[in-house]
């Protein structure tokens, strides 16, 4: 991830604002979430607790506590991933869900997809950030 390169930035007195760095953190966690909602939450139905919020916090993803160690949050979401992919290899695309708050049944392609179009958006969320540090734009 891009963070050690933003804290290098931030130390070297180069343009790097530094509110980036908890925006990252919290698309890290925020997606470690989503990673355990889509794939274990709904489509296997896992009793597994939710990652980083609570109904007394729910942005506790995407504002991290000053505590939160983004080291350990990136392990979390690549083991959350590594979960998911299991999960994607023990069934068949045709295989099929209802999520918990829907009221009708997903298959595991276009729940493939769901997530597919969740990194995008919040990649380009990252790229607006990389544009501002360094002012390119474009390819």
């Amino acid at each position: 991830m891009a963070a050690p390169t933003l804290e290098a930035r931030a130390h070297s007195g180069r343009r790097t604002p530094l509110c980036w760095t908890p925006l990252i953190h919290g698309l890290v966690r925020h997606l470690a979430g989503v990673e355990r909602w889509w794939f274990q939450q709904n489509f296997e139905r896992r009793d597994v607790p939710f990652l980083f919020i609570s109904a007394e916090e729910p942005d506790l993803d995407f504002n991290p506590p000053e505590d939160a160690d983004f080291a350990a949050d990136l392990e979390r979401w690549r083991a959350e991933c590594a979960v998911s992919r299991e999960i994607v290899a023990a069934h068949d695309l045709d295989d099929t869900a209802r999520p918990l708050d829907w009221h009708e049944d997903v298959d595991l392609r276009w729940l493939v997809l769901r997530i597919i179009t969740e990194y995008a958006q919040h990649c380009g969320h990252l790229d607006l950030v990389r544009e501002g540090l360094d002012g390119q734009t474009g390819a």
